[in-house]
């Protein structure tokens, strides 16, 4: 199986870095697909010991493409598609609700890739709350998602009990799970 992972914020957490590390033990070939804005500084977590998972960081876009939400995830996609083999993806794991489940959805319906997607606190907490003409597309993206990932129990129930319609509940309800983020085995 070959996981193709969307997440603009690998660089800046260990959260990512540990999934991928965990999926690595367990012998899962995994791609990850990091999306940057062209002006923001990061540094590459390089890991020598994985032997399973490849890495592409990509410039793709900037500032001002963070506001128009259809135009920046289609320069994702277009970006995707230039370097990604995507008949060689068996699943795709996107790590936020809006900024790269609509890009899950669009390779969804284009190249007919299952994924699953990740109800996180920038989803609920400025997605849904403030950008509410949005509202439409996350429904969209969770109805057509394998399975969804909530953070948390609150989260869960304030989603599929304040937005999603009613007619949509019973099946969404149905492939979403809760699995809050991990404690590094240091803290321990």
């Amino acid at each position: 199986m070959k996981v193709l992972h969307l997440c603009s914020d690998y660089p800046y957490t260990n959260l990512y870095r540990e999934l991928v590390q965990s999926l690595d033990k367990i012998k899962v070939e995994q791609l990850i697909y990091i999306p940057l804005r062209k002006d923001k500084k990061f540094s590459k977590s390089i890991n020598d010991t994985l032997k399973n998972a490849n890495f592409i960081y990509s410039k793709v876009f900037n500032n001002i493409d963070r506001l128009f939400y259809d135009h920046k995830t289609n320069k994702i996609l277009n970006d995707i598609k230039k370097k990604i083999d995507l008949n060689s993806i068996n699943i795709i794991h996107a790590h936020t609700l809006f900024s790269m489940g609509g890009i899950a959805l669009k390779l969804k319906k284009e190249k007919n890739i299952d994924y699953i997607v990740a109800v996180r606190s920038t989803d609920v907490n400025l997605f849904f709350k403030y950008m509410f003409y949005l509202r439409g597309i996350g429904i969209q993206i969770m109805k057509e998602s394998k399975k969804i990932v909530f953070l948390s129990p609150a989260y869960r129930n304030y989603v599929l009990g304040k937005l999603i319609p009613s007619n949509l509940q019973e099946s969404i309800i149905k492939k979403s799970i809760v699995v809050p983020n991990g404690i590094n085995s240091f803290f321990l």
